[in-house]
């Protein structure tokens, strides 16, 4: 990827890394994460962190991220949940599983020594642990609902040195009109960049999220947001020009857009 202009990507906020496991009910063992998480993580929770009760908050320390987990016996706000599962068409129980939970974990990563995409990746392990919980439906990852199931095999690439993207970023395609197709991400303002759009497209959804997968993974791993005017090089036959502008999906927003 080359750049054409020196604009600097718009500052984007960085908080905490975060997501949700939807319960069936208000219970949760702290014990069990610690187990799951050294089987399949090599992470240590250390004896002294582990609540005594599971209404208390657990927080320890991980890979250079503070990681907390808490408890609220009540379920997300109805309305968010629900949106949320209409952003995962490709599973049905999404809907299902926002409406039938009755409790759920806040966890979240907050940085110390390791970068904020770093402390997503310790995220994602703890939350891919927490899914063997007895009373785990699903995961809110902030911007989709996906399957226990679904999130760790999503995880299981970071054992082969890859990003879980599918974990962090969902990739939403909509039809624009009756020949074209428009997509957005969602998650990237979460790992400090701009959301990417695609203007209208002929392209195949498939070409479109094999693009956008290419350009948000790019991103992430190089630790450098696209700039406003910047050339992207992924086919040498077509260049693609980036524009900050207003977002034509997310109301009140600014997108990195992309014309293919």
């Amino acid at each position: 990827m080359t750049e054409e202009t020196n604009a600097s990507e718009s500052e984007v906020q960085i908080t905490p890394v975060e997501a949700s496991v939807l319960l069936s009910g208000a219970e949760w063992d702290p014990k069990l994460l610690a187990t799951t998480l050294a089987q399949e993580w090599e992470i240590t929770v250390p004896e002294k962190d582990l609540p005594a009760d599971a209404s208390e908050s657990l927080v320890f320390e991980a890979e250079g991220a503070v990681i907390a987990v808490k408890l609220f016996e009540e379920p997300l706000p109805a309305e968010m949940a629900r949106m949320h599962a209409a952003m995962n068409p490709l599973w049905p129980q999404a809907g299902a599983m926002a409406q039938l939970h009755r409790a759920h974990l806040a966890v979240a990563a907050i940085p110390k020594t390791a970068s904020l995409v770093e402390a997503a990746q310790v995220l994602v392990k703890v939350v891919s642990s927490l899914c063997n919980q007895p009373s785990a439906l699903a995961i809110d990852t902030g911007s989709t609902i996906l399957g226990t199931d679904g999130y760790r095999e999503g995880a299981t690439v970071m054992k082969g040195g890859e990003l879980p993207l599918f974990n962090l970023v969902t990739f939403a395609i909509a039809k624009a009109d009756e020949t074209n197709f428009v997509a957005f991400t969602m998650g990237m303002s979460f790992l400090g960049h701009n959301e990417l759009e695609i203007a209208p497209t002929a392209e195949k959804p498939e070409v479109i999220q094999e693009f956008l997968y290419t350009v948000a993974s790019y991103t992430l791993k190089a630790g450098k947001g696209l700039r406003d005017g910047q050339i992207l090089g992924l086919h040498p036959e077509k260049a693609q020009t980036v524009r900050y502008a207003e977002s034509s999906m997310i109301p009140g927003l600014k997108t990195m857009q992309i014309t293919l």
